[in-house]
């Protein structure tokens, strides 16, 4: 197996539309993938498309994909890069692709487009994302949350932030 120093980013294809959608096994990992703005469960084998203000990356070795993630600024603030849609090939979890990836996400953020924060939100109950974002130093942020109505039921998420003077 290849090591994270020799996977890399490069911007999302319409042609990777297929296997990222194909990584949301079942109807609880799509919805803490997208919270359902791609739209309902099942997917649809369409092209992809994330907001014109976004910007989607795949991380892989060599040509496979090993995930995915976009990137926005921050609705609140100018300085705030807002990582989202983050999702790793389920064939290759619990191999710490997920945290290499998004130590590559905040490289990006903090190297290339200049953020001074970077913030995701979580599912509350998605234990493992919140475990791998807390390993690379985001932290909750007191008092702000975010829910989602999903299948007529109230999906809360944590906000969690990370500086650019707290990178590793």
């Amino acid at each position: 197996m290849k090591n994270a120093d020799e996977r890399k980013l490069r911007p999302f294809q319409n042609s990777d539309s297929k296997t990222v959608l194909s990584w949301a096994k079942d109807e609880t990992v799509y919805y803490r993938w997208c919270a359902g703005i791609i739209g309902p469960w099942p997917p649809g084998m369409q092209d992809l498309h994330f907001s014109g203000n976004s910007d989607a990356y795949i991380y892989e070795e060599g040509d496979t994909p090993l995930g995915m993630f976009t990137v926005r600024w921050s609705d609140d603030s100018p300085v705030v890069m807002r990582l989202g849609y983050v999702i790793v090939d389920p064939a290759r979890r619990n191999q710490g692709i997920g945290r290499a990836m998004i130590e590559k996400a905040l490289e990006l953020a903090f190297d290339h487009y200049r953020a001074e924060k970077a913030e995701l939100a979580v599912f509350e109950d998605n234990l493992p994302a919140i475990a791998c974002y807390t390993a690379v130093g985001f932290q909750p942020l007191e008092g702000r949350s975010e829910s989602y109505s999903i299948n007529k039921k109230k999906w809360n998420c944590i906000v969690m932030q990370k500086g650019r003077e707290e990178q590793l």
